[in-house]
């Protein structure tokens, strides 16, 4: 007797329990629903008004132009690059300028908030051509193995807005090309993107 007891005094302690942390999860529930659509004070119209906010994350409205350093003022639709005839590799050290090519591509934002972006070569590039970047991030590629089908210039670049007093908007990629494959490469420059991150 005394043992079915102590089981139903269990029991009773083990409903109670339950009982109790359903009420507590319920009344949870409960607050949490009112506090998060209700807030104290009051508020004038018929539905729901969603959080709006006009503030601009980030620019989409940049553009390009490009530059050989022969002609800096003139600006290119294309960038040819001859092939090298002094027989040197990409990797020398050979001080020759023959297959060597400066540009620049200037980028300007003409609205009033900064970006970030990305330019894209989306143009087949044969084997033997080196694409170097010198500003503002100082990288080299060279192509060896067949044609690649595109690659990034630059990644995540800050562009300022254009009413900002530091960069006003402008920037500027000081690249090169150095070809030491088998014919002329031609980089036209209106395969080149503008990505926004």
């Amino acid at each position: 007797m005394k043992e079915k007891f102590r089981v139903n005094g269990r029991y009773r302690r083990g409903v109670i329990l339950i009982a109790v942390l359903a009420a507590l999860i319920l009344l949870i529930n409960i607050v949490t629903v009112t506090y998060s659509w209700f807030t104290p004070g009051s508020a004038s119209g018929t539905t729901l008004q969603f959080y709006q906010e006009n503030d601009g994350i980030r620019s989409e409205n940049c553009s390009a132009t490009y530059a050989l350093r022969t002609a800096p003022d003139a600006t290119v639709s294309s960038v040819t690059c001859p092939v090298a005839t002094d027989g040197s590799d990409a990797n020398d050290t050979v001080d020759s300028y023959e297959g060597l090519v400066y540009f620049k591509i200037s980028i300007r934002n003409a609205a009033d908030t900064p970006t970030n972006i990305s330019l894209y070569l989306n143009q087949s590039i044969p084997a033997g051509v080196t694409i170097g970047i010198v500003s503002p991030t100082n990288s080299v590629h060279t192509y060896t193995d067949g044609a690649a089908n595109g690659d990034f210039l630059i990644r995540n670049a800050y562009v300022s807005a254009s009413s900002s007093e530091i960069g006003s908007g402008e920037f500027e990629v000081e690249a090169f090309l150095r070809n030491t494959g088998s014919a002329p490469f031609t980089l036209t420059t209106s395969y080149i993107q503008i990505l926004y991150n």
